[in-house]
């Protein structure tokens, strides 16, 4: 559904968009708009053919993936980044695929992931919900296993995965749910229960709703 000063725009069938619930709504520099649906258990995308997102309709776009893969991420961040490189991360409960550098999301039709992140990588699940990339270009990834969850971060510079887990805050709830980066580049995360983590200078910083202290981790 799209609104504009004339009213809202449903889209259905007759525009290519399949009847299942939008999981996700996602703009890229490349001017296309994308909504990713089907999950759990089946990954698609719905381009949006005009410029502008003007319509009138929208492409179905299908990645490839293994056979192994038989389930997506569902968290709340992103479900589909595409880095300054070109490349394409897609969250999976079997891992996290990584796709080849492309000139648009139109190009990932058809195309396999070039490589899977899983435990063997230093996951510490290969249940990804989610994953944000941050201005460093660092992919920052969550994790479901309940009843644990987990975030790890994928250094570019290094090309290695770290395990952050043990340095988020103590809370009852570790579950990422959102995210965002500040100007100075810290970068934030939601968390379940009411409460926000800062990362910045190495280091996490709760902020819990109803408590105005900061405990410093």
């Amino acid at each position: 559904m799209r609104l504009n000063r004339f009213g809202f725009t449903s889209f259905g069938d007759d525009d290519d968009v399949a009847e299942q619930a939008a999981s996700a709504i996602l703009t890229f520099p490349t001017g296309e708009m994308a909504l990713v649906s089907g999950l759990p258990k089946s990954y698609r995308i719905e381009l949006s053919t005009e410029p502008g997102h003007a319509g009138p309709g929208f492409r179905h776009i299908q990645p490839r993936f293994p056979s192994s893969i038989k389930s997506f991420g569902v968290g709340r961040g992103s479900l589909l980044v595409r880095d300054d490189t070109g490349e394409s991360w897609i969250p999976t409960h079997e891992g996290l695929a990584r796709f080849p550098s492309t000139r648009s999301v139109a190009r990932l039709d058809g195309l396999l992931p070039s490589k899977i992140f899983t435990v063997a990588d230093g996951l510490p699940s290969n249940n990804v919900a989610s994953i944000f990339e941050d201005s460093r270009g660092d992919i920052w990834i969550a994790l479901r296993f309940p009843p644990k969850f987990a975030l790890v971060r994928w250094v570019r510079i290094l090309n290695r995965v770290e395990d952050l887990t043990d340095a988020l805050p103590a809370w009852p709830s570790r579950a990422v749910t959102a995210y965002a980066e500040s100007r100075s580049g810290a970068v934030w995360f939601g968390l379940g229960l009411g409460a926000a983590a800062r990362y910045k200078d190495g280091r996490f910083q709760l902020f819990a709703s109803g408590n105005e202290r900061l405990l410093r981790m």
